[in-house]
C-alpha cells in the first residue's frame, strides 16, 4: 500500500505498478511477457497521495498490474522537455486492468487519465488488452491536444474499457475521446466546458453510451465517425453546445 504520501519532483513517473518476471533481468528484447512467466503479480492499494510536478506520468500502470487507485490527487507532472510529447496524470497500458477510482487528476499538459493498447514486447511479442474501470473521477483542465479521458485501442469486447460516473470539466480539447479501434463503456459521465466535442467516439466501439450528461461544448455535443459502432445508446442528455448536439458520419448506432 502507497497510503497519505507527497510523491514530486521526481526524474520520472511519481508512482508505477507492474508485474515483476521471472526473468526481469533479461533485455526487454530477449524477455518473456507471457502471463505463465510471471513471478510477482501487481495489486498495490495506491489511496490518498499528492502526487504532482514529477517528470513524467503521476501514476503509470504496466504489464499486466491491477492497482487500486484510490482518491489520490495528481496534477502538473509533465516531461514535454524529453520528447515533445507529455504523458498524462494517469496512463494506462500493455494489459493493466488497474481500478481507477475518486481521484481528482488536473492540469496534467499529457492529458487527465489515457489508457492505450502498448506495443507488442519481447521475444514472443506479448500484448493484451487494456482492460480498466475508470470511475467517479473528477478530471479538469488538462491537455491543450489530448483528452480528459481517452481511450487509444485498448479494450475488447470481453474486457472494455469501463468509463463510468465521472465528471470531466475545462478540458481545453476533447472531455472523453476513443479512437482507434479502441473497446469502452461509457455510462453516466458528465462532460462540461470543453474547448472541443465532449464524447468523441472515432474510429471505435461503444458497448453501451447510456446516461450521459454533456453541456457547454466549443464544438458538438457528441460525434460518432469514421466507421464507429454504437451498440446501444440511450438516455444521453446534450445541452448548450456549439454545432449539432449529436453529430454521426459514417457509422453505426442502435439507438435502443
Amino acid at each position: 500500500m502507497v497510503m497519505n504520501c507527497v510523491i514530486r519532483n521526481n526524474g520520472s513517473t511519481g508512482i508505477g505498478s507492474h508485474v515483476f518476471f521471472k526473468d526481469q533481468k533479461q533485455p526487454m528484447a530477449t524477455r518473456d511477457f507471457r502471463w505463465q512467466n510471471i513471478q510477482t503479480r501487481s495489486s498495490a492499494v495506491i489511496y490518498n497521495n499528492i502526487i504532482r510536478d514529477n517528470f513524467g506520468l503521476g501514476i503509470g500502470c504496466n504489464h499486466f498490474s491491477t492497482p487500486w487507485i484510490l482518491g489520490n490527487e495528481i496534477f502538473g507532472n509533465d516531461d514535454s522537455e524529453l520528447t515533445g510529447i507529455p504523458t498524462p496524470g494517469i496512463g494506462v497500458k500493455h494489459g493493466a486492468a488497474p481500478t481507477i477510482l475518486g481521484n481528482l487528476v488536473h492540469n496534467n499538459p499529457g492529458g487527465g487519465i489515457l489508457t492505450g493498447k502498448g506495443e507488442p514486447q519481447g521475444k514472443h511479442q506479448i500484448d493484451k488488452p487494456t482492460a480498466p474501470l475508470i470511475t467517479q473521477n473528477i478530471v479538469y483542465s488538462n491537455a491543450e491536444e489530448k483528452p480528459g479521458i481517452g481511450n487509444d485501442d485498448a479494450g475488447s469486447k470481453e474486457f472494455p474499457v469501463r468509463i463510468i460516473e465521472n465528471i470531466v470539466t475545462k478540458e481545453r480539447a476533447v472531455g472523453i475521446g476513443l479512437m482507434n479501434g479502441g473497446v469502452s463503456i461509457l455510462e453516466g459521465n458528465i462532460v462540461t466546458d470543453t474547448g472541443s466535442v465532449g464524447i468523441a467516439v472515432n474510429g471505435s466501439t461503444v458497448l453501451t453510451l447510456n446516461r450521459n450528461k454533456v453541456t457547454k461544448t466549443g464544438a458538438p455535443g457528441i460525434v460518432i465517425v469514421s466507421g464507429s459502432e454504437v451498440h446501444e445508446m440511450q438516455q444521453n442528455i446534450v445541452t448548450n453546445t456549439r454545432g449539432p448536439k449529436i453529430r454521426i458520419k459514417e457509422s453505426m448506432v442502435d439507438e435502443k
